[in-house]
This record gives structure tokens, sequence and C-alpha cells, in this order.
């Protein structure tokens, strides 16, 4: 009868240590005789008693939990009744038929392997639930890098043989990845895109997070935020970021590769000069962040920033104030918008409450017939009048 590895070094080290009798026997009493009975018997009953296992539990049902053992490793039953030392395999058919599997039963184990590894090659985030593994959004810029089926753009291409809009962004990222650090080469994609699409390539290039070239991070950057000013606000619904925001998350993620603080400082000041949006500040649609940044970050014996006098300066000011908010009732697809002021900032950077209605007066003259302008000057006229939206809503 074949025995377990552990099995033969437990009896090779009990026989090293008793070595067997000139008859062969190995077991033996302390006087050298063979195992009393009435001993075997005590000991068995111990043992049974600290397995909890049921007091009638008898020496033959080992025999029988060998036999399933073997059966359900697969055994067949000519080797099962070498095993158990029965005359013929019938003997072995009759005593222990029910527990060898039907066809149902193998056909149930075949399928669950199969499902389990078509799960684990394809689905991974299905592991969940059916082991204790779990995956986070992170796992997507993975699956979608490596074309797996487990992300959903992935899917829908194996599914319906169609490249959707979210996987044709995605192989257009991969193009611009490639040139990352050639700031003409980039640019000329960038250019040969419909302007429409350049957001959603841009936003793809998040999948590459901490894998940015570092060479590439100051050409890229300055690709990509001189870019802005061309792209186009588009409607894309309640949880859009639009270009601002996708441009900022991905500039930011290309920093962020850069570890030294020194150096990163130093591909920050290299890109600052390349960029055209801030050559006319009054163009800048972020002017007052810019200058609300300046004043923050200044040192007390630096000297205070002074608003140059200009209606298109005070326009792009008053236009960088202004934040929208939305908002979606449940069940409902239509999307509330509404228009509010960073206020607050805004009256400091112009000079404080009483330089307000100046500041309006110059705006309102240079607004002509621009309804959205006069519209933005007619809520800030309202702020400073004290009105300010309700909190929600």
């Amino acid at each position: 009868m074949p025995l377990p590895t552990f099995v033969v070094d437990a009896l090779a080290a009990h026989m090293a240590a008793y070595p067997p009798r000139r008859d062969g026997l190995i077991f033996s009493g302390k006087d050298g005789q063979p195992v009393a009975r009435a001993w075997l018997h005590r000991t068995w009953r111990k043992a049974i008693t600290e397995a909890g296992l049921p007091a009638d539990t008898t020496w033959h049902l080992l025999r029988h939990s060998y036999a399933g053992i073997l059966i359900d490793g697969g055994e067949s039953v000519t080797v099962v009744a070498r095993r158990l030392g029965h005359a013929n395999p019938s003997e072995t058919l009759r005593t222990y038929s029910h527990l060898w599997p039907d066809s149902d039963d193998r056909t149930r184990q075949s399928h669950h392997d199969i499902v389990r590894a078509m799960i684990r090659r394809l689905f991974p985030a299905a592991l969940r639930h059916i082991e204790y593994n779990s995956y986070g959004s992170d796992w997507l810029k993975d699956w979608l890098r490596n074309r797996l089926v487990a992300h959903p753009d992935i899917l829908q291409f194996y599914l319906q043989r169609v490249a959707g809009a979210g996987l044709r962004s995605f192989l257009r990222a991969e193009q611009a990845f490639a040139v990352l650090g050639n700031q003409e080469l980039l640019s000329e994609f960038l250019d040969s895109l419909p302007e429409t699409d350049v957001e959603d390539v841009i936003a793809r290039l998040e999948v590459y997070e901490g894998e940015f070239p570092e060479a590439a991070v100051a050409p890229a950057c300055a690709v990509l935020l001189n870019r802005l000013e061309r792209m186009p606000e588009q409607d894309r619904g309640m949880f859009s970021l639009g270009p601002r925001m996708v441009v900022a998350r991905v500039v930011l993620r290309m920093l962020r590769q850069i570890e030294d603080e020194g150096q990163r400082e130093a591909v920050v000041r290299e890109v600052l000069p390349q960029l055209t949006s801030l050559s006319a500040l009054a163009s800048e649609g972020e002017l007052l962040r810019l200058l609300w940044w300046v004043r923050k970050t200044s040192d007390d014996d630096e000297p205070a920033f002074e608003l140059p006098v200009g209606d298109g300066l005070a326009i792009a000011l008053l236009r960088g104030a202004v934040t929208e908010t939305k908002s979606q009732p449940v069940g409902s697809r239509a999307v509330s918008r509404a228009q509010r002021l960073a206020w607050d900032s805004l009256v400091s950077i112009v000079g404080g409450d009483e330089a307000v209605a100046p500041f309006l007066a110059v705006v309102e003259a240079g607004a002509g017939a621009d309804p959205e302008l006069s519209a933005t000057v007619h809520l800030a006229k309202r702020y400073a009048n004290g009105w300010r939206p309700p909190e929600f809503g």
C-alpha cells in the first residue's frame, strides 16, 4: 500500500529511535512484546474523544474513510479494489458505489473550475464574489492598457465588435503618450484631431499615471496648457469636468512624477515662459485665481500688487470669478445650472467694498452688447447689494 511521504518519514524516525524486533515487529509494548489489545482500545477511545468523533466510531470506519478519500481523489474502481484488498472490483462497487460521483457531479465540478478560471482571466473584478479579492478603480487603468475585457471599453469592443468613444480616445492617447517628450510632434498630433475630441484624449492620458517619463514632463505640460485656449466647452451632463479641470488633472499627475521638489520647481519655471495664455492677462480665464494666489503666497516684504485699470482686464477678472453649480432632481434627466460668484475673493482683489462699484462700472462700459457678460454684471450688482444664493440648489 503506497504511504504518504510524511507517514514514511515518521516511520523512519520511529524505527531509528526504536529498532524493529528480530521478527520484524515495528510497534511493541514497554516489555518488547506485541501491543496488548486492551491498550489499543484505550488509546483509540482517547483519540476519538479528543477528535470530537461519535463514541461508536470503530477501527473499521478508518477503512471506509480511506476508500472515500481514494474515490474523491479520482482513483478508478480497479485501483480502489487493489488498495482495499478486495478480490475483484465488483465487491468494491457493491460496497462503495454511492461514493462515486455521477455524470452530473462531474459536469458540475468541471463547469465550476472552468467558470472560476474564466473569471480570474477575463473578469478579475468579479473575484470579490467568489474569493476574498477586491479591486478598486485604479485597476481600470491596468486593465485598459493590457486590453483586458475586465475594462468596460474593452468588453464593449469584444461583444459588439465596434470600438466605442472611450476606446477610441484611449487608442489616440496611446499615440500621444508615444510622442509625449517631443513638443512639436505632440502639438501636431493634437492639431490633427477634431477639436471636440481633444479633451477626451487628454483625459485618457491619466491611464499612464506613474509612468510619465520625467524628461517628457516639461514639454508635455507646455503643450497641454497652451491647448486650453482652443478647447471648447462642451455640455456633457451633470458630472462633466470641463477642459480646464481635465488638463489640470493630467498636468498635476505629470508634475507628481518628479519626486524631488527642487527639480519640480525647475520644470515649472521652464514651462511658464512658454505659456502663450499668460502673455495677455485679459485673455486669461483663471485671472482671479491667479491674482488671488499671487496675493496669498507673497511675502510681507514684497511690494503690494496693484491692479491695472482697463476694461479688458476688469472683464477678464469678473469672468474668472464666475462658477457654475449643477443640480439634478432624483428620477429626472434634466440638469439645472446656476451661476455663482467667488465674491469675497473678487472684492479683495479689486481693493475692497468701496472699489466694487467703480470696478463694475468699468466692466459694464466695456460689455457692449454681450448678453452673457451683461447678465454677469447684473449678478455682481445683486451680490454688491447684499444678495446671496441659497446654500443648496
